[in-house]
């Protein structure tokens, strides 16, 4: 562990964000293929601790216009149903209650298998708040969870999406 704590640890933040940005891009390179428009968004790293209000609207993919948030686990999974644990952490309560906009979508990728399962970001009412540690940084906060039979599989957030994107809309006034 480190001695540093985690709020102020720059080198274990940068190392963090860049490892995500890397299972983001291979998300949002996934949902391409799939035949949506989608973008990860370009990696910023705040200059100084004090400016990390300024990244907490920010999402990872912007996919046929709806934002979608990557989260990476280093555990083995394929389909929501081998899932080894019974809860998915979702996002820290801070950084869920603090969006404005809120994601549309949660991708849950494998970093042992590159499988991805997904979940609707406006079903929050079904999440469960719990205290955990997170080992990697070396912190205890609030996150929110989900059970993992909330989850689905990445198919149904592409189907989502494309029915979506070819929606009707009607002419404006």
């Amino acid at each position: 562990m480190t001695s540093t704590p985690w709020i102020e640890n720059d080198r274990l933040f940068f190392d963090e964000a860049k490892g995500g940005q890397r299972w983001q891009e291979y998300v949002a390179r996934f949902l391409g293929r799939c035949g949506l428009d989608a973008t990860s968004a370009p990696l910023m790293l705040r200059k100084d601790i004090d400016d990390a209000w300024k990244f907490r609207d920010t999402h990872d993919i912007w996919c046929e216009g709806l934002p979608i948030e990557v989260k990476s686990r280093k555990v083995r999974f394929t389909t929501p149903d081998d899932f080894p644990y019974p809860t998915i952490f979702v996002d820290t309560v801070k950084k869920w209650e603090g969006r404005e906009w809120k994601p549309f979508a949660y991708i849950c990728i494998s970093t042992m298998t590159g499988r991805m399962i997904c979940l609707p970001g406006y079903q929050s009412d079904g999440w469960n708040q719990e205290r955990r540690r997170d080992a990697t940084r070396d912190y205890d906060d609030w996150f929110y969870s989900a059970p993992r039979e909330q989850w689905r599989p990445i198919e149904r957030l592409v189907t989502a999406i494309a029915k979506y994107k070819t929606r009707t809309v009607p002419p404006s006034a």
